[in-house]
């Protein structure tokens, strides 16, 4: 057990370091109305069903 608890520290300190270029999301309401997201942290965009749009910060 303590190897495991060993392992799972070990393995959630070198994961959060990971960065990923695109972040994709999607979600489905009860009304099944569909939408999608695409967030690019590095050039500030995020593309909402198709359309980009531009990060103001």
């Amino acid at each position: 057990m303590k190897f495991l608890s060993l392992f799972m520290f070990f393995f959630l300190l070198f994961i959060t370091s990971v960065r990923a270029n695109d972040i994709y999301l999607s979600c489905e309401s009860t009304t099944k109305l569909k939408t999608s997201f695409i967030i690019n942290d590095a050039q500030k965009k995020l593309i909402l069903d198709g359309v980009e749009r531009e990060i103001v910060d």
